[in-house]
């Protein structure tokens, strides 16, 4: 049984869990999109080896 649903696997959502999860909570988390990290991505670009870092403040 789980005790919390985090909504989101954003930066924010994922340490929410952990931290949820030591403190002895079980925690299911949702993410409506296939990756983890939210705003935060990374492209691969297949024909290059170029990366593209999305949605982060340099």
């Amino acid at each position: 049984m789980t005790d919390i649903a985090v909504i989101s696997a954003g930066i924010a959502g994922l340490v929410c869990a952990q931290q949820l999860s030591q403190a002895g909570y079980s925690v299911l988390v949702v993410e409506k999109s296939c990756g983890l990290g939210g705003r935060r991505a990374t492209r691969r670009l297949h024909e290059r080896l170029s990366i593209l870092l999305l949605g982060c403040k340099l």
